[in-house]
Parts: structure tokens; sequence; C-alpha cells
């Protein structure tokens, strides 16, 4: 089976790399907002597609996501730990109708934040692809393999209540954002308020 060829020898790359991107990852430049000694720890759950080829994204680019994110929210007092890892068909993460819809509130219904990786996706009764859509019904992150760097940063803000922003040097902007965007100090204090609903 597909799945099983995969699934011992990525999760463990997989998990490696993740751990890494967190130890390495640079101390963010804002200012803490948590209190002293504080600390919210956020499981992710992740939900890998998987097509002819193999998983759709590579465990660095995952890395990657991830450690940004470590990094955005570092100054609230959070982190995340890659708390599991699926692989499932690409073609079973579908955001468009509601049977996919769904299928996509099973994942989401344990705690934690729940992250499906698919090919590209579009809009539903849109033709623009996005880059990540947070639904929050289901409760789950959809990301597609064109995200950017900061695109999960993104969507987490969404999951911990955060609306958009118009600046482009501000990670809620809907736009292409700046390279060196942050979050404000006021949407690190929302999102460490909000996190500990999503903690363990």
């Amino acid at each position: 089976m597909m799945l099983a060829r995969f699934s011992i020898v990525r999760l463990l790359l997989l998990a490696f790399t993740l751990g890494m991107a967190a130890c390495t990852a640079r101390p963010s430049s804002a200012t803490s907002v948590a209190p002293p000694g504080s600390h919210v720890e956020v499981p992710l759950h992740l939900y890998v597609g998987m097509n002819r080829r193999g998983p759709v994204v590579t465990p660095e680019v995952l890395g990657d996501w991830v450690g940004q994110a470590a990094m955005d929210f570092a100054a609230a007092g959070l982190s995340f730990e890659v708390a599991s890892v699926q692989y499932v068909p690409a073609g079973s993460i579908d955001a468009r109708t509601r049977r996919g819809r769904r299928g996509l509130a099973e994942l989401g219904a344990r705690d934690g934040v729940h992250i499906a990786i698919a090919g590209p996706l579009r809009r539903p009764r849109k033709r623009a692809t996005t880059r990540g859509s947070w639904l929050p019904r289901q409760r789950v992150i959809v990301l597609s393999t064109e995200a950017s760097r900061t695109t999960l940063s993104h969507e987490i803000g969404h999951a911990f209540g955060l609306d958009h922003e118009r600046a482009a040097k501000n990670l809620m902007c809907s736009c292409d954002r700046d390279p060196q965007a942050r979050f404000s100090k006021m949407q690190l204090a929302q999102a460490a308020i909000a996190a500990s609903r999503w903690q363990r």
C-alpha cells in the first residue's frame, strides 16, 4: 500500500526536520507580550496529501513553515509541537464542496491545530487560487503547495481569532506580505489568550 511505504521513513524524517526547525529558529525581534514564566505549547496535527509521486510537500518545506510560525509567535509565549502526521490521498482534502468540508470537520474534532496540505487550491465558487485557508466551522487550516513561508503563521493567526490587516508589514495582511512582516503587540497578546484553548 502506498501510504504504508512512505509513512515510517517520511514520518521519522519529518519529525527530525521539524524538530531541528524549532531548535534553530532565531528569536523573534518583537518584545515579549507574554507574562513572565507563561508558556503555551500548541499541538499541531498534520495531514499531508499524497499523489502518485508521493507527498505533495517535502519534510524540509514543512519544517520551514512550522519553524517560521514558531518564530512569529514566540513573543506571545507560544510554541508548537508536531503531535501527529498522517498521509492522506491529496484528493480527499477538499474545502470547496459540502461533502469535502464534512470530511475535514472530522479531522478537527481533536485538540490542537489541524493542518491539511493539498495541491493547488481554488477558492470556493472562484477561479482564483489561494495559498491557504482557515475553515472555522471545521477547525482546520488547509494549505496549498503554493503557500509562502509565512502562510501558516497567517492562518494560525485566524485560528487564534485575528482578523485581516491592510499593512503589508503585518502578517495578517492578505496581500503579498513584506518579507519582514510581523504580528503587532496587540495581536500577539490576543493570540496568547486564545491559544490556551488549543493546548493539550
